[in-house]
């Protein structure tokens, strides 16, 4: 019931409560058992919720799921792709969900999601690799010090790069500061910010 005490509030708030009865009073038989396929299998109440309250991007899926069935690790990353980092599209986050699978680890924008107690050196490798070309990562890297141990021992940047994957704990190297992101198929993944 409202606070308010006023007839017409209260005329109005039952006319749009008998048309949302009436909404989903029309829904067929099917589209319950469409939006139910979809929503059931979900553990992660977080992403069950988000889906619940964005009925286009719920649409979205059910429409893809007609053309071409989804697999359930599919719709959750879409549905944390776009509660947590950013909007996308169900066929961007199935691309997303492909590269998780393939390499453990997937880049989406200035976020890092990864298989937990995942080895991130082949990621690690790529970004130390563009850190030691800029003079801001370097001394930010390494003390004055080290980078004249360095050049006195004529260590190439390929062996400061094998040094630090080799010896360093790479999420803290890597700036990441992870939290829970979402299990697929029973594998927990993280996400961080990825610091630029």
């Amino acid at each position: 019931m409202i606070k308010h005490k006023s007839t017409i509030l209260n005329q109005l708030f039952y006319s749009e409560m008998k048309a949302l009865v009436d909404k989903f009073n029309k829904i067929k038989e099917n589209e319950i058992l469409e939006i139910e396929e979809i929503l059931r299998p979900i553990k992660d109440e977080d992403i069950k919720s988000y889906l619940i309250n964005k009925p286009k991007k719920l649409s979205e899926i059910i429409k893809e799921n007609k053309k071409m069935k989804l697999k359930r690790g599919e719709i959750e990353l879409f549905g944390f792709v776009n509660s947590e980092i950013e909007e996308v599209d169900i066929s961007k986050a199935k691309e997303y969900y492909e590269e998780l699978l393939a390499i453990d680890y997937v880049e989406i924008g200035e976020y890092i999601i990864y298989k937990t107690g995942i080895c991130l050196k082949e990621y690690a490798y790529s970004v130390f690799e563009n850190r030691l070309s800029d003079e801001f990562w370097v001394e930010k890297m390494f003390s004055k010090d080290d980078v004249i141990n360095m050049w006195v021992n004529e260590i190439t940047k390929e062996q400061a790069l094998e040094e630090i994957l080799d010896n360093t704990d790479l999420e803290e190297a890597l700036e990441l500061y992870p939290q829970y992101a979402l299990s697929i198929n029973g594998i927990d993944y993280k996400y961080s910010q990825v610091e630029e």
